[in-house]
């Protein structure tokens, strides 16, 4: 069975999006890797890319994977990518 182009670039992104989580912030935890791979919309996951390189902590990212479809735009300190990272936030 092959996978449509939506279903190729889904898988794609939630590559894109666990490669960067990782490099930035270390082993992801299962229960949010498994909230990654449930997401089925690809303005979302694109989305979260951009909000994995930018926010400076864990935290805040997971603030924003909890949003949904109701995020608002990345602007401010919030979302410099200089901050401080960790796991911890």
């Amino acid at each position: 069975m092959s996978l449509t182009h939506d279903e190729q670039y889904l898988d794609l992104d939630r590559e894109d999006l666990n490669a960067i989580l990782d490099m930035r912030f270390g082993e992801i935890p299962l229960q949010i890797a498994h909230k990654i791979a449930s997401i089925q919309d690809l303005n979302q996951l694109q989305r979260l890319i951009i909000v994995a390189c930018n926010a400076p902590e864990w935290n805040i990212f997971l603030e924003e994977l909890d949003q949904d479809d109701q995020a608002n735009r990345l602007v401010g300190e919030r979302f410099n990518p200089m901050g401080i990272t960790s796991m911890k936030g």
